[in-house]
């Protein structure tokens, strides 16, 4: 059996390493369109049907916590392919002429300085959006839909809670997802 090159054995490793990044692409693809269709039929749910509104407002909660996990797995892809693509543009990309994530970290760079956008923010925005979204209604029917007399019973107290626990993980998430956008070296 014939000795491959180093230059066919970097070739493969490369090769290798943009699949598993195209697969952390399409992971965290699913991964948000499985929490937007979880949270979707729980929303459905709890409208069409009657019952205790302590009963509806958890499941809002429930799924603004659904939309956290589904935040936190995301920012674990991008964090991943942020691994993969340094250790592209640092270690394989100069042996083999290749650059495509230099060129990559460029466009992005190209396009956060010229648009003021972030290629895969959009994301962040959409979670933010369906967790507040769900806090709003969970709120709603803690309350019993009497959000201008709000009174301050134990019970409404744990729901406060719970809403302020979700929106600090939240703020903290929001954090954590620029921190991974962000680790791509210039």
């Amino acid at each position: 059996m014939p000795i491959e090159s180093t230059d066919d054995q970097l070739l493969f490793e490369y090769e290798e390493l943009r699949k598993e990044i195209l697969q952390n692409d399409l992971l965290s693809l699913q991964i948000m369109n499985l929490v937007l269709l979880i949270t979707g039929g729980v929303a459905g749910f709890v409208f069409s049907q009657s019952f205790e509104n302590s009963l509806k407002a958890a499941l809002f909660f429930f799924a603004a916590l659904l939309g956290l996990v589904g935040m936190a797995q995301n920012i674990d892809r991008l964090r991943s392919t942020n691994v993969i693509g340094m250790y592209l543009k640092i270690f394989l990309e100069p042996r083999l002429r290749i650059k495509w994530e230099t060129r990559l970290t460029n466009f992005r760079s190209l396009m956060t300085s010229s648009y003021g956008l972030e290629l895969i923010s959009s994301q962040r925005v959409v979670y933010t959006f369906l967790v507040l979204g769900d806090c709003a209604f969970g709120i709603y029917y803690a309350t019993g839909g009497q959000l201008n007399q709000l009174v301050f019973s134990t019970m409404n107290l744990i729901w406060v809670g719970i809403f302020a626990i979700i929106v600090i993980s939240l703020l903290y998430q929001w954090l954590q997802y620029g921190f991974a956008n962000s680790s791509q070296l210039e």
